[in-house]
């Protein structure tokens, strides 16, 4: 269990990123009426939504039972001081996918 919170940091990272390019969140929030539906709403009049509540959500879904799988040896070692990057490069890769805003 000691490697549970590095694993899941990681597999959330990865899975947030797929999440987040592909667009798939696993709920939407609509703040305007105050509640969550499971897709989007085919009319304009309950406001914008928010999808950040179902990415976090849908990347920690898939986290959890991935790090419980992992071995703790996969953190031992030279290899784990390198382990830094992964979250950096989905930093980039969620920048890249926003990148439409700052065009």
């Amino acid at each position: 269990m000691k490697a549970f919170a590095p694993a899941y940091s990681l597999a959330y990272c990865i899975a947030y990123a797929v999440v987040f390019v592909l667009d798939a969140p696993l709920f939407l929030y609509y703040p305007m009426e105050g509640r969550f539906a499971w897709s989007w709403a085919p009319y304009a009049s309950i406001g914008p939504a928010m999808a950040w509540y179902g990415l976090v959500a849908a990347a920690a879904l898939v986290a959890a039972p991935v790090a419980l799988l992992v071995p703790p040896r996969m953190f031992a070692g030279r290899g784990a001081a390198f382990l830094w990057l992964l979250p950096v490069s989905v930093l980039g890769v969620c920048a890249w996918r926003l990148k439409f805003f700052f065009a």
